[in-house]
């Protein structure tokens, strides 16, 4: 067979594969930057822990949609995933969670309390999962949220996720959510090795 020869056969199968190809579509692009809030621990056992996050921008309106999240899992933060990121053991709430990489939901339940949801990153990968796919999420820990409002229910416009340390022990730390004039904290302890 010729050199042409060759050369159109790979022509004519590269114009039949093209509307396959064609089908695919991508969505997304850059985006805004990511925020972030971070801890390292270090003076003997070292260890870290980080949650990255789009920053969603409050609208008045949503204030009247809380009675509709009630029963529901929703994407915690905009756009792709927020990552929860820890090189150490923490109990969380009351829950032991183990170090690793983690995605982040949000659940309200049917009374309306609030839940942090947290689905290994590995898992959540193999399985599919998407940010935006909440009905097929199954999270490794439902860790509850107190749910509270801001000082003179002041309007946070971008959403802040904030690990607080206490100042008198480093390894009893509070995560914060705030956005809007809403705000949901939980308590967080680092076991760092002895």
């Amino acid at each position: 067979m010729s050199f042409t020869n060759l050369l159109r056969i790979a022509f004519v199968a590269a114009a039949l594969a093209a509307p396959a190809t064609a089908q695919v579509q991508a969505f997304g692009g850059s985006a805004p930057r990511m925020a972030a809030t971070r801890i390292f621990f270090d003076q003997g056992p070292v260890g870290m822990v980080c949650v990255q996050y789009g920053q969603g921008t409050w609208k008045p309106e949503y204030d009247g949609m809380l009675g509709t999240l009630k029963g529901k899992a929703s994407r915690l933060g905009k756009d792709f995933w927020t990552t929860f990121n820890t090189s150490i053991p923490l109990t969380v709430g009351e829950t032991k969670v183990e170090a690793g990489s983690y995605y982040l939901g949000i659940k309200v339940d049917a009374e309306g309390n609030f839940h942090l949801l947290v689905m290994k990153a590995e898992a959540a990968d193999k399985a599919g999962w998407a940010p935006w796919t909440a009905d097929a999420w199954k999270a490794d820990y439902t860790l509850a949220m107190k749910h509270g409002k801001s000082e003179k229910d002041a309007i946070v416009e971008k959403m802040t996720m904030d690990l607080d340390v206490d100042a008198k022990d480093p390894t009893q730390m509070t995560f914060k959510i705030s956005w809007g004039s809403h705000v949901l904290t939980m308590p967080m302890t680092a076991h760092l090795a002895k």
